[in-house]
């Protein structure tokens, strides 16, 4: 899978993709939280966006 830099989302789902794939080959409690890390950034960034969207168009 090739990385597009051009674009945050996919960027994004390219480190997800690749920090999960590091968990299954050898899973440690460090890269499960970067994991976690990675999922609550995005959830907030995917809140805050929502709330911009619903309170400000």
């Amino acid at each position: 899978m090739k990385k597009d830099e051009s674009n945050p989302a996919e960027l994004w789902r390219w480190k997800m993709i690749r920090k999960v794939a590091d968990y299954i080959n050898e899973p440690d409690d460090i890269t499960m939280s970067e994991l976690k890390a990675m999922i609550e950034s995005y959830r907030d960034y995917h809140n805050i966006k929502g709330y911009m969207a619903s309170n400000f168009n």
